[in-house]
């Protein structure tokens, strides 16, 4: 890790701003990609296997609508990204984000994403629920919802707006509080990816992080605005947790289909 940084810090010539921004951007699109091929790949192919993995039965889409998706994206990634980096550097380095010296130890690692996770929960969940305000919602989150069942790719298929404060800011926060060094922001933030891909993917296939909460809360539309803590804090997953989707949120360890594990109610009758 540390030969792999010092490739990255030299490249630079050692500037943090460049090494904040542009590389962080770099890396952060190339893990979208890279934990978004696998669902690109299996959303287009659409194999008989994959469809009791499927979370919500109806959720191809056309193939024009998953397309016409990818120039959202890559605005957010290209333009809206780098800009909002580029204002969460100035605090990063004010609370001592570090760029030179020793690597992280992993003990530094984990605590600082400890403290990122809960800074990501409170962030995401307020600035999210926010966004579905009567007077806002159809101003900015609703183009989120055009997806009542979502694929992976349309994690950062939103307005910029909301790009900007409630999907990047939340993950910016906690490294900024703690002065991590870029490295721990950069496998913090390729969690975080890898995370919201998951919950949007459409899937529940084994050994992968529950997407049951977010799907849900693309079907329903007021449920399930964070992920989980607050949610339970607040009261706004009731529903959800009597569900029988509430009762599949979980890590499956078997390969049998959890659909079939906890069927719809409506086949238990």
């Amino acid at each position: 890790m540390e030969s792999a940084y010092q490739r990255v810090y030299d490249y630079f010539n050692g500037d943090p701003l460049l090494i904040y921004v542009i590389g962080g951007t770099v890396i952060v699109n190339i893990n979208f990609w890279l934990f978004n091929l696998f669902f690109i790949l299996i959303d287009m192919i659409d194999p008989n296997w994959v469809q009791p993995y499927k979370i919500q039965d109806e959720k191809k889409p056309p193939l024009s609508k998953y397309l016409g998706a990818f120039k959202v994206i890559l605005t957010n990634q290209f333009i809206s990204g780098p800009l909002i980096t580029i204002f969460w550097y100035f605090p990063a380095v004010w609370f001592g984000a570090r760029f030179t010296g020793p690597m992280p130890s992993g003990l530094e690692i984990l605590r600082d994403i400890f403290v990122s996770v809960l800074c990501e929960e409170i962030g995401f969940y307020y600035t999210h629920r926010l966004f579905h305000h009567p007077r806002i919602y159809k101003y900015v989150h609703k183009k989120h919802h055009e997806w009542t069942a979502p694929v992976s790719i349309t994690s950062i298929y939103c307005h910029p707006l909301e790009h900007a404060i409630s999907n990047l800011s939340p993950v910016l926060l906690g490294p900024t509080i703690c002065g991590s060094h870029v490295v721990t922001l950069w496998i913090w933030a390729s969690l975080a990816i890898l995370s919201t891909t998951c919950s949007h993917s459409g899937y529940h296939f084994p050994f992968m992080l529950s997407p049951e909460p977010h799907d849900y809360h693309h079907k329903v539309f007021n449920e399930c605005f964070g992920t989980g803590l607050l949610d339970r804090i607040h009261g706004t997953d009731t529903t959800f947790r009597k569900s029988v989707e509430g009762k599949r949120n979980y890590m499956s360890w078997s390969f049998q289909p959890i659909k079939q594990i906890h069927p719809d109610e409506r086949k238990e009758e």
